[in-house]
């Protein structure tokens, strides 16, 4: 549930401000949806092979891994990007942190196995 949890919080961070400059916000979202979809997709596959991952002796809480970590380095990127060309908003935050939670779900999915 935790991984369904982080791509929950990846989804509501693609809509928040990602980047501020000279007052204007800009989600992710309007800036560059393709972006914003790979991070959903991939937040949302890692929840999704975490809950399968459940039964035993299959290796669906790898994968569920690779996605979340995938993630996570993609959207830590988009952060490093985000902050050297204005300001980052809590959207470029709360992308990295839901795909935190997913391979956090992801590892518990594998100790459960």
């Amino acid at each position: 549930m935790i991984a369904f949890a982080g791509a929950g919080v990846t989804l509501v961070g693609t809509f928040l401000p990602f980047i501020s400059m000279m007052g204007i916000g800009m989600s992710l979202l309007s800036a560059d949806p393709i972006k914003a979809i790979l991070a959903i997709a991939l937040a949302a596959l890692a929840g999704v092979f975490a809950m399968m991952g459940k039964a035993k002796n299959n290796s669906f809480p790898i994968v569920a891994l690779v996605c979340g970590i995938a993630g996570l380095g993609l959207t830590g990127y988009w952060m490093s990007q985000a902050m050297g060309v204005g300001m980052a908003g809590m959207g470029a935050y709360l992308m990295p942190a839901g795909c935190l939670l997913a391979t956090i779900g992801g590892a518990m999915s594998m100790k459960e196995n």
